[in-house]
């Protein structure tokens, strides 16, 4: 089972997010809207973690969009990961901590991808949307999909691709 969305339905979805979450923190989190009027989620976050093996943890600073990639149909991630002096964390790092370990089950192809970013050309990491569609899916036919359609499927693909990657996903305080 696929759970594809059209661009119209990710637009609402990101509203919703932003209006209706009671799980995710959103007040780290933005509507943006780009000159040709596409809608896409960013965030910029500060996080404490290890970045060397043998090193205490340090801030990192992360910015994170959620596009709409209109191949797949479903969100896709790009972020950035830098110190706080602004030095970018090299691929080759982020690579040993996320996407050699999180790899496809079905292919075996990395999670995690560098490409450009879509909006800025900036380089940038991007989750790659291939199973997205068929992950979220899988997730909506365990839970009540008429509850969760449309309210929490941002929330639902963000816990589950950030706790992949390993970033730690700020909660609302209860």
């Amino acid at each position: 089972m696929k759970w594809e969305l059209s661009y119209e339905d990710f637009r609402s979805m990101c509203k919703s997010f932003l209006s209706q979450n009671s799980a995710i923190d959103v007040s780290k989190w933005s509507l943006e809207e780009t000159n040709s009027g596409c809608v896409y989620l960013s965030s910029t976050q500060l996080k404490s973690e290890q970045i060397e093996q043998s090193a205490d943890s340090e801030w990192v600073k992360y910015e994170f969009n959620i596009l709409y990639s209109e191949s797949f149909r479903v969100p896709v991630l790009y972020f950035t990961k830098q110190t706080l002096s602004g030095e970018p964390i090299s691929v080759h790092k982020v690579d040993e901590r996320v996407s050699c370990q999180q790899r496809d089950s079905f292919s075996g192809e990395c999670v995690v991808t560098q490409s450009e970013h879509p909006l800025s050309h900036r380089p940038s990491l991007m989750v790659h949307p291939c199973r997205t569609a068929e992950v979220m899916g899988q997730l909506n036919a365990m839970l009540d999909s008429e509850k969760y359609r449309e309210a929490d499927y941002l929330t639902m693909w963000i816990t589950t691709y950030f706790t992949l990657l390993g970033i730690e996903v700020d909660l609302v305080k209860q």
